[in-house]
């Protein structure tokens, strides 16, 4: 039971990385988009076609990937992921 909170605490850490990242891009496109005059109408398809948003949603991924390959809770072998239970909190 131990081990599906700690991999349940780590699913919800690497969500809110890689959500944070992606709204945070989403946040600076908004208020670039509203530096350079965009109406608030067209303001939703501006951010959603803004580099900004889609370089912050390729990063958010990609550091979220790398940190959870990273952790020593998780080892790749033979194309299987497995848990590693001997490391403590």
């Amino acid at each position: 039971m131990r081990q599906f909170w700690i991999t349940l605490k780590q699913f919800i850490l690497y969500l809110l990385l890689s959500q944070g990242i992606m709204v945070v891009g989403g946040i600076v496109a908004a208020i670039r988009g509203g530096m350079n005059g965009v109406e608030k109408d067209v303001m939703m398809d501006y951010v959603f076609s803004s580099k900004i948003t889609l370089w912050s949603f390729v990063l958010g991924y990609v550091l979220t990937i790398a940190v959870f390959l990273g952790s020593r809770y998780v080892k790749i072998r033979t194309g299987r992921i497995e848990h590693d239970v001997t490391r403590e909190d």
